[in-house]
């Protein structure tokens, strides 16, 4: 999990987070399999899954891992031009928030792998300007001590593409007891959590 030097490059996550209306929740099961039919001729293409919040059961996180940023946007780019990707923005009820992240850490199972109903925790801060690699640094130390928490599955450290001092952490659980119980009283940052429904 530990990193040292030049920061390797795990692949490229894209992270959707998308307010659906209940009504359109079929919608977006029927996106999922359209868009993995795309998806799955791309080179590069590793996976899709898709999890709903735990506190706001309108708002779904999306994860879609490539093995790289020219991967990733070929991608985006068959699903728009095939339709499903028009089709389920036009069903949410606000505009989606999407990141491409360069992944630099990554430990464990990959997210398609996770078995559904488990849990992934996901935290975004921003480091001062030239302080990006020391929040990586700081995200992994945090990671290797949840490591040993019973339930920790693995994790994911991502640095936003177009906002180097972004950075994205990921942390997965086998369940919604295990990622309660990793959380310090009064953590000073805010996390999120989501279930595994789809992928």
């Amino acid at each position: 999990m530990v990193h040292n030097g030049a920061m390797p490059d795990c692949g490229t996550a894209i992270v959707v987070r998308a307010r659906v209306c209940p009504e359109d929740h079929e919608t977006l099961r029927e996106y999922h399999r359209k868009n993995c039919r795309v998806l799955r001729d791309v080179r590069g293409y590793r996976s899709m899954t898709v999890w709903e919040d735990l506190e706001d059961p309108t708002e779904f996180l999306m994860l879609l891992l490539f093995d790289d940023e020219r991967s990733a946007d070929e991608g985006l780019k068959a699903t728009t031009e095939a339709g499903p990707l028009v089709e389920s923005m036009k069903r949410v009820c606000d505009p989606p928030d999407v990141r491409r992240t360069r992944l630099v850490s990554l430990w464990g199972p990959v997210p398609c792998l996770v078995p559904l109903g488990s849990i992934v925790s996901l935290s975004i801060r921003t480091a001062d300007p030239g302080y990006g690699s020391d929040l990586v640094d700081e995200l992994d130390r945090i990671f290797a001590e949840l490591s040993f928490l019973p339930g920790f599955l693995g994790c994911a450290i991502g640095r936003n593409s177009a906002l180097r001092e972004e950075v994205v952490g990921l942390a997965f659980w086998r369940d919604e007891a295990s990622f309660r119980q990793s959380l310090p009283h009064g953590h000073p940052h805010q996390v999120r959590a989501y279930r595994k429904v789809m992928g």
